[in-house]
Formats: structure tokens, C-alpha cells, sequence
């Protein structure tokens, strides 16, 4: 059998209107160029097909040999109806969240608390030692702490230490953060905030620590995404040993949790609906490539993906 290598295709993008000024810090380009977790072959298919993915179904894009040539005006509508939706959506970051058993796994024997930094009209810092109740809240201690599903992973770990294999999970999860990377480099896609100015559509910015690289895809919902659904195949014991109504209340919450970390990202102004489109294919392919069945709990999250 003759092996045949899977090579890296060097895409360049043509007729992009909104490149980002910079494409990523030097400690990411450090981490792209020492990490990967995969082999070579099978890492450059998988690269090559969230690009054509991606092309296809979110920039409406054509690729030609190694070019991807884009239609600025269909960029532009993309763009302004992502930008018009963060800003219909943006009162929601002060709603309240209401989780079932969100007490239970917030509960310090099983994680500890987050330090949510707060100021007030003085200007007065302060540290608040409870579990995030605002989808703003949420979003900070997201971007700077932990995510909300690795808590709740945490969570089940604690309460089902033996029913689901946590140690294939947390390598499988460690494997794609090269591959997101690379994804923003190659895109180099700007940040809501600032294609706003150049369309003039005002949103609501909040400052984000991991929202300094480019913006398409989001790491935070590819990895909610993937975090989901290796719970869901790993822990395919645990969710059949379930009786009808407590399943649908488990894979409910479940797909939330893993849903709603990408989607508080979208309504603070760090990444647009798009992004999360985007990020979507991106993990399909992920998940083809580590074979595991998912197709429930897929159609359930395709369902709710764009349900704010």
C-alpha cells in the first residue's frame, strides 16, 4: 500500500475587507509552532477541512487551488447583520441565568468559588465570592478564570467519579487548541468592536483578556461544542441508565451549559453570530475525526445553537 501524504494547504485570502491589523500575539505563534497533538497527516486534512468548510458555508467564498477568493459585499451584509444582532442582543448580558442544579455544581466541594472582580461608582474594587448569576458575570469569569462546562464537567466528575472515562476527555480536549489558532491566523478576521467603527454601527464592547487573537472561530464555542458531546459519548452509560424525563433534563442542561459560553461571547461584543457558524463546522469535523457518536446530541444542539 502506497502512503500518500496529507498536505498543509498555504491558503491565501483574497478580496478579505476586514483583515485584522494583527494576526496573533508571539506566544500563540509559540504555541502553533510547538504543540500537536495529532499526527502530522491526519492534522492537515483536518485543517484543510474546516478551511474549505468554512469558505463554503459561512464566507460564501471560492477556493481555487491554494487562493480563497471572497466577495467583499457579501463580507459586508455578513458583517452588518452580525453587528445589528450583538447590538439587539445586548441587554441580555445583564439577565439573570437560571440553571437546574446550578447550586449544586457551583457548590465549593466541587469547585472552588470564582474571585469575580468588581468596581463600584467609587471606584472601589472589591472581590465577589459567589457563583456568577448575570450572563455577565458568567462572561468574566469565563474569559479570565475558568469556562462554565468545565465546571459543570468537574461537577459530574465529582458526583460520578467511575461512570465516564475523564481521562479521555481531558486529553482529546487539549488536542485542537493548535488547530482553532491556526484557523484565526489564516482568517485573521477583526474583532466586533472594531469592524463596528468601520461600519458605524455602535455595539456594546466589553474587555476580554482571551479575546485578543482573531475572531473567526471561537475557541470558546468549539471547545463547548466538543466539551458536550465527549461527555455525551463518554458518558453514554450514565445518560442511558436515565428515565425518560430525567435524560431530557440532563441533555438539556447539558447542551445549555456547552451552548451558552460561545453565546455570551457573541452578546458582549467579542465575536460575532458568524463566528459561531463557523465554529460549529469546525467542531463536525473534530468529531468526525475522533469517530464518536454524537448524532442526538447534535441535532439537539444544532436546534438550540442560535437560540439566545
Amino acid at each position: 500500500m502506497i502512503h500518500i501524504y496529507m498536505k498543509k494547504i498555504n491558503y491565501i485570502i483574497i478580496n478579505n475587507p476586514y483583515q485584522n491589523y494583527r494576526i496573533l500575539e508571539k506566544k500563540y505563534q509559540d504555541y502553533i509552532l510547538n504543540t500537536n497533538k495529532i499526527k502530522e497527516d491526519d492534522y492537515n486534512k483536518l485543517y484543510n477541512d474546516c478551511v474549505i468548510d468554512i469558505v463554503n458555508n459561512v464566507f460564501k467564498g471560492k477556493i481555487k487551488k491554494n487562493k480563497i477568493i471572497l466577495n467583499p459585499d457579501i463580507i459586508k451584509t455578513m458583517t452588518c447583520n452580525d453587528l445589528n444582532k450583538i447590538k439587539e442582543l445586548e441587554n441580555k448580558l445583564y439577565d439573570n441565568i437560571s440553571y437546574q442544579n446550578v447550586l449544586k455544581y457551583y457548590d465549593v466541594s466541587y469547585y472552588p468559588l470564582p474571585n469575580i472582580i468588581m468596581k463600584t461608582e467609587d471606584n472601589i474594587t472589591f472581590k465577589n465570592k459567589s457563583y456568577p448569576k448575570t450572563n455577565y458575570e458568567f462572561f468574566k469569569y469565563e474569559d479570565f478564570y475558568t469556562f462554565n462546562w468545565y465546571v459543570y464537567y468537574n461537577y459530574l466528575k465529582q458526583k460520578y467519579p467511575t461512570i465516564i472515562d475523564y481521562y479521555i476527555i481531558e486529553q482529546q480536549m487539549l488536542s485542537f487548541n493548535k488547530l482553532i489558532l491556526e484557523l484565526k491566523q489564516l482568517f485573521n478576521r477583526l474583532r466586533p468592536y472594531q469592524s463596528s467603527n468601520i461600519e458605524n454601527i455602535s455595539i456594546t464592547h466589553h474587555i476580554s483578556y482571551a479575546g485578543q487573537t482573531p475572531a473567526m472561530p471561537s475557541g470558546h464555542s468549539v471547545q463547548g461544542f466538543l466539551m458536550g458531546a465527549l461527555l455525551y459519548h463518554y458518558g453514554s452509560l450514565y445518560f442511558k441508565s436515565l428515565d425518560t424525563k430525567t435524560f431530557e433534563k440532563e441533555i438539556n442542561l447539558l447542551i445549555r451549559i456547552t451552548k451558552d459560553t460561545g453565546h455570551r461571547r457573541i452578546i458582549a461584543g467579542v465575536h460575532y453570530p458568524s463566528d459561531m457558524i463557523g465554529s460549529y463546522y469546525v467542531y463536525l469535523n473534530i468529531i468526525k475525526y475522533l469517530d464518536i457518536d454524537v448524532k442526538l446530541y447534535n441535532e439537539r444542539l444544532l436546534k438550540e445553537i442560535f437560540n439566545f
